[in-house]
């Protein structure tokens, strides 16, 4: 397991993210504002599903109903052993509905959604998927101007109950979705890969502190100098950018650790890049009770980073081996 794809690269970088932006209150006073980026990460983390997701819906052709049969009960282990951690152990209170529909977490609700939608647009779309992306942003834009308040900065908070960002992280995965078949047409080993072959460092760090710091201009314009509201329009339009600008990064970061002399770095970030999924399925509980306790900025940080990674393997083994009893189970029965 010594050679490290892109895919691992934004994994990995996704779920520190995403951890962080849910650690402000890790961070001693006036510097909370450090916990931040969890928009970025959730960007990459469907991109790189979308990407990963129409690799294997192209080559492999599934049908339908298994696939998505196979998507969503991949996604029900980790989230209900959790579950069961939480309410025996943590005291936590559920309705039976909340393990159902994984209420309380808008990621996976808006991943099962995806998967259903997103099936049938690579089978029968695949060519019209620039398209479709245009259409999604012109679906959200419609939203935005008829059911947002432009008074308030409300676009990236995720317990908004519009929902409009289940339909800009859309756009996201459907970005995946293209640049995997771009990829698929330039190898990456030609001298048609454009990303790879024509773009270098000196090009892409610009680029990519450029477009962070866009990314958040609108925000900064709108809190610190009252801009119109209205300026929320253009954040999908940036996500998209910035999305696409650490795809390129993670390229040449990946292209540079598969030859540097060391492998061990490679193993970590692959080893928290299958993580992904149980890390933000824990890490909030982890980051209250280490906010919550006396340790001191920066020893809770790394001690929250360092449980959030262990308890994600534990839930992660605990899951697999669920998932595969009852799969075992059901196999012999059928015998």
């Amino acid at each position: 397991m010594n050679s490290i794809n892109f895919i691992h690269v934004l994994r990995a970088f996704a779920a520190f993210l995403i951890v962080n932006s849910h650690s402000d209150k890790l961070f001693p006073a006036g510097l909370s504002a450090l916990g931040t980026g969890g928009s970025i990460g959730n960007a990459i983390f469907f991109f790189t599903s979308g990407y990963t997701l129409s690799l294997g819906i192209r080559k492999k052709g599934y049908d339908y109903l298994p696939w998505l049969k196979k998507r969503i009960v991949r996604l029900y282990p980790s989230f209900l052993v959790f579950t069961l951690f939480s309410l025996v152990v943590l005291k936590e209170d559920y309705r039976w509905y909340d393990w159902l529909f994984f209420n309380g977490s808008w990621f996976l609700q808006a991943i099962v959604v995806y998967y259903i939608v997103f099936f049938p647009l690579i089978k029968y779309l695949d060519k019209y998927l620039g398209i479709i992306l245009i259409v999604n942003y012109i679906a959200f834009a419609c939203f935005f101007l008829f059911t947002y308040d432009h008074a308030s900065w409300t676009i990236d908070f995720m317990d908004n109950p519009t929902r409009a960002h289940w339909i800009y992280y859309f756009m996201i995965m459907l970005l995946g979705a293209i640049v995997s078949k771009n990829d698929s047409i330039f190898s990456r080993v030609g001298k048609l890969h454009l990303q790879e072959q024509k773009v270098g460092w000196l090009a892409l760090m610009p680029v990519l502190l450029i477009s962070v710091i866009v990314f958040y201009i609108p925000k900064y314009l709108f809190t610190k100098l009252h801009f119109d509201g209205s300026i929320q329009f253009i954040y999908p339009v940036l996500l998209v950018i910035m999305t696409y600008a650490f795809y390129l990064m993670s390229l040449r970061v990946s292209a540079y650790l598969n030859t540097s002399a060391s492998t061990s770095f490679n193993q970590k970030i692959i080893f928290v890049s299958y993580l992904t999924l149980d890390i933000y399925i824990v890490h909030f509980s982890i980051v209250h009770a280490i906010g919550d306790s006396s340790i001191m900025f920066p020893m809770n940080y790394i001690f929250a980073i360092v449980l959030i990674v262990l308890s994600s393997y534990i839930l992660k083994k605990s899951s697999d081996r669920s998932l595969d009893f009852f799969s075992k189970d059901k196999s012999e029965t059928s015998n």
